[in-house]
């Protein structure tokens, strides 16, 4: 297959330069979502009602909620989350109905799985969620480059390792002369200035109450001070390996780095990303400290911290259950690259780039489906990375069991067809998709992919991967809508 490194902004959004608009509880999903696994996944019809309170009529969603007996929630039209809570029990897929059927469904896709649209590398693999049941199987062991659904690898391996409750902490301490602010691995710390999407969640950690803490700690200290910066948690190079070089001035990503503020922008309001963003979160610091009085001298360099130096401030991250939804539904690089070095050195290994790929292959063996995934970063930029479809569908399905109830946050935090994140202007072509469809994104030259749920009209749980290579970049529009059209069809499909 043709290999591309390049993502098509016009086709999709794939990186974004920081959270998008959500609400919720400051911690990781509640536990009534826990309890109800299954429900999370196909709990795309909810959010039809939530997300349509103007009025807006979606085909099937409201209709298959009524069949289902289920009241609709009270709208919020100001609280725009991928997934309400809590999650009704009934939708689950029903007792009663019978597994799809594999001939109704390729008949039903078969002309668009045969689409010259999706390149001569194209890879599809369908199962029924509850059964394992395969129901399409076209190329789906073939490696193929992934784009960004390669992020359902890296975070799925994230919640299993590192638990969806763990924080990152940046913090202040004590250094020669001064202070020195450690980066502990969040792209997330809000820079001054930087307001969050929406208040109240999730609570992201701020510079500024670094800043102001560590005024507080210092008191009037005796003339002035240095300023340096750790980022010494992470190793090796900061790019990761195919990348190409526009992707830091073009903001798809920014260097991979312990510290950074405004998940490495030079301007919260710009797309573009600083080239050093620990020096850069340094100097933020120093501005911030002499705000409150404090006298900085000199320029922001760096340092290693003293094994036992005295920490003055810190600060801690979302949960990783919160970082997941905000990876998955953004498509956040930079988050996926964290996660995957996070992932490494709670691992033992070196939070490196083969450190990521290493220790998320680890754990995915763990779990069970590691085979038929390749990775060589965390955010699946890298024209090297390889995947087959059939893998995607194991993570997917695998996240969806009640046996792995910390994976929650993969199914929950996945873009919803016409209405989030880098679904947000998808299925324009094919609208039985629209609020049903669950699924993750990716876009790279000649590459485009769209992996996840979707319930059909009998109510069953369908999980799908597909995965187009080897078209012309020009191409890209006309592959997506092929896609989208093919998880349409999966929905719009009484085939039990």
């Amino acid at each position: 297959p043709e290999t591309a490194a390049e993502p098509d902004a016009a086709a999709e959004p794939e990186t974004t330069a920081g959270p998008e608009t959500a609400a919720g509880p400051d911690e990781a999903p509640p536990s009534a979502l826990r309890r109800h696994r299954r429900a999370l996944v196909v709990a795309a019809a909810v959010v039809v009602l939530v997300v349509a309170a103007a009025g807006t009529v979606v085909a099937y969603g409201p209709d298959r909620l009524r069949a289902l007996g289920v009241p609709a929630p009270t709208p919020t039209p100001t609280v725009p989350r991928p997934t309400p809570t809590p999650v009704p029990p009934a939708l689950a897929t029903p007792s009663g109905t019978a597994t799809p059927d594999a001939a109704a469904i390729r008949g039903r896709l078969g002309a668009l799985l045969a689409s010259k649209s999706l390149g001569k590398g194209f890879g599809a693999y369908v199962v029924d969620e509850v059964s394992g049941a395969v129901l399409v199987d076209q190329r789906g062991t073939s490696a193929v480059t992934p784009a960004s659904t390669a992020k359902l690898a890296t975070t799925t391996a994230a919640l299993a390792s590192l638990g969806p409750q763990t924080r990152f902490t940046t913090s202040v301490v004590r250094g020669k002369g001064g202070v020195t602010l450690v980066g502990g691995g969040d792209p997330t710390l809000l820079g001054p200035g930087r307001q969050p999407p929406m208040a109240g969640y999730p609570k992201y950690a701020r510079l500024a109450t670094l800043a102001a803490q560590t005024a507080k700690a210092l008191g009037k200290p005796a003339g002035r001070i240095t300023v340096r910066v750790d980022d010494s948690l992470y190793s090796g190079p900061r790019l990761g390996p195919g990348w190409k070089p526009n992707y830091v001035p073009d903001g798809n990503v920014a260097p991979v780095d312990a510290l950074m503020i405004d998940h490495g922008q030079a301007d919260p309001r710009k797309s573009k990303r600083v080239g050093d963003p620990a020096v850069a979160a340094g100097r933020a610091f120093a501005s911030l400290l002499a705000k409150h009085g404090v006298h900085v001298s000199g320029t922001v360099t760096r340092e290693k911290t003293a094994k036992h130096a005295a920490t003055l401030a810190q600060v801690r991250s979302p949960t990783v259950g919160d970082l997941v939804e905000e990876t998955l539904t953004n498509s956040d690089n930079d988050m996926a690259e964290a996660l995957a070095r996070h992932v490494a050195l709670n691992e033992g290994l070196p939070g490196s780039f083969p450190g990521g790929a290493s220790a998320v292959h680890t754990v995915l063996a763990r779990l069970g489906v590691a085979d038929g995934i390749h990775l060589y970063d965390g955010s699946g930029l890298s024209p090297y990375d390889r995947v087959t479809a059939q893998a995607l569908a194991r993570v997917l399905r695998l996240a969806a069991s009640s046996g792995y109830l910390e994976l929650g946050s993969v199914p929950s935090g996945l873009p919803v067809g016409g209405y989030t994140g880098t679904l947000t202007t998808r299925f324009g072509q094919a609208h039985s998709g629209v609020g049903v469809v669950r699924a993750k994104t990716g876009t790279l030259d000649g590459v485009s992919s769209l992996a996840g749920y979707v319930q059909d009209r009998d109510g069953r749980v369908i999980v799908f991967a597909f995965v187009a290579n080897g078209f012309p970049r020009t191409k890209t529009l006309q592959a997506e809508v092929v896609l989208d059209r093919l998880a349409a069809g999966l929905a719009s499909c009484g085939c039990g």
